[in-house]
Parts: C-alpha cells; structure tokens; sequence
C-alpha cells in the first residue's frame, strides 16, 4: 500500500487508511510501521506502528499413520497392524474414496482376522486388502 505524497493530516485531528486483507494459510502474521516511516512537514513517527492478524486454517488435513504391533515375530507368529486416522478439525471429515491398504509381498492376512474400526466391524478371511468406508468424527480417531 502507498499513500502518495501532499496528502495532508489535519491539526488536532487523525486520517485513517483502511484496507481489507485475506491470508490463504493459516498462521500469525505481523505488519510493521517502522519508526520514521511516515515523514510529514512536522517530523516523523517515533515509535513503530504494529498490528497482529491470527489466521485460522479452515480445514485441516487428516493424518494417517500405521504400525505394526509387534514389530518383530518368529516366523507363523500373528502381529497386528493398526491404521490410526486422525482428524484434527472440528468438522466431521467423510471419506470421498475408499481407503485401501495393501500388506507388503509375503505378509498374509491371518485366516481367520478380527478387521476392528469405530466405523465398521466385521471378520473377514483371506485376500491381502481391505477396504474402509467412513466417516472420521473431529478429534482424533484410533481404529483400535
């Protein structure tokens, strides 16, 4: 922004400068007046000018993490794989796709597995993926 030179700030009065801002990314962002930043024919500011604006994501991503539980077994042995999804907005986060996860080449799922979410429950056999469907509530989720 620039006010151009000539303008005039009236005796014992004020002239106020307004502009409308948008940030496209959440965050706290600071603006700046140095001191000596407006020169009139009666001096300049001494002290800086400061104002703060908090910027408010307005959606935030969902996260998605995996672990397997133990991490290490014997050969036979069952370990359990835990997909965690997080929401960490308030609104409710619908999936638009389904989620589906592969196990890695020589993993199998167990014969008869406990398939365990808040969203869906059920018991399956075979096959190496399955499919989730959903909604994700606000806060954070643990399929566990």
């Amino acid at each position: 922004m620039t006010l151009p030179a000539v303008r005039s700030v009236p005796g014992n009065g004020s002239c106020t400068l307004t502009v409308e801002v948008t940030a496209a990314v959440g965050g706290s962002y600071i603006n700046t007046l140095l001191a000596g930043a407006l020169v009139t024919t009666n001096g300049s500011n001494a002290g800086p000018a400061v104002a703060a604006l908090t910027v408010v994501a307005l959606v935030p991503p969902p996260t998605l993490g995996k672990a397997f539980s133990p991490a290490t077994i014997n050969a036979g042995e069952v370990s359990t794989l835990t997909i965690t999804m997080s929401n960490p907005g308030a609104m409710v986060a619908t999936l638009t796709a389904a989620l589906i996860d592969s196990v890695p080449s020589g993993v199998v799922i167990a014969a008869t597995p406990e398939y365990r979410h808040d969203l869906w429950r059920g018991r399956g056999a075979g096959g190496g993926r399955r499919w989730l469907d959903g909604e994700l509530a606000g806060g954070p989720r643990d399929p566990g």
